[in-house]
């Protein structure tokens, strides 16, 4: 029989946890870059702003012709001066700024915009998602875009404001990924467009 002297082989508590700590690091780091790859417009968000939703004081229901487009409130982005009409469909929309691209021709950021009521599910919310449900892009009068060919053409509801053009397009993916009947909220979003104005 052996007996153990007081020099045992092997691990000891401290090493034990110098390992684990070691572990932790890599699938920390792991982790990082997996979700930097699969969320590519995570670096791109500079500050998030849930907006002031001003309610309109008309009394007219909507889709009425004194309320044509149904508006219940406006969501101020005071960031860019200008404010959006929404509809009972889109009414607790919220907003984050993206910073603005070198390409970006008109040096106007874009607005990526989010709905609280889709916050519980992960891929919606301005936390998980860098895109948002949609985005209130602009452009210059006469410009042109690899994508869309002439801009004025591809958005002719997009108003002027300050020289520059404003739009609302609504992202691909449904990122309530089935849960959620997106018609209506991408028909509301859509329609938007024409209720974009000054703040």
């Amino acid at each position: 029989m052996h007996k153990i002297g007081s020099r045992q082989q092997g691990f000891g508590v401290i090493e034990l946890i110098i390992a684990l700590l070691l572990a932790a690091l890599v699938v920390g780091g792991g982790w990082y870059v997996w979700h930097k790859n699969h969320h590519p417009g995570a670096a791109t968000k500079t500050s998030s702003s849930t907006a002031s939703i001003s309610k309109t004081t008309s009394t007219a229901p909507a889709n009425t012709a004194e309320n044509p487009t149904g508006v219940v409130g406006y969501l101020d982005i005071k960031e860019l001066g200008i404010k959006v009409g929404l509809t009972s469909d889109i009414s607790d929309a919220y907003y984050t700024i993206r910073v603005v691209s070198t390409a970006s021709s008109t040096g106007v950021p874009a607005v990526n915009l989010y709905l609280h009521s889709l916050d519980r599910y992960p891929e919606c919310s301005s936390a998980n998602d860098t895109d948002g449900v949609a985005i209130i892009g602009n452009f210059k009068p006469g410009q042109t875009s690899p994508v869309d060919g002439d801009m004025d053409t591809a958005y002719p509801d997009a108003p002027l404001i300050g020289g520059v053009h404003y739009f609302i397009q609504n992202e691909q993916f449904d990122c309530s990924q089935g849960a959620t009947d997106m018609n209506a909220i991408v028909q509301a979003f859509t329609a938007a467009t024409k209720t974009i104005q000054v703040d």
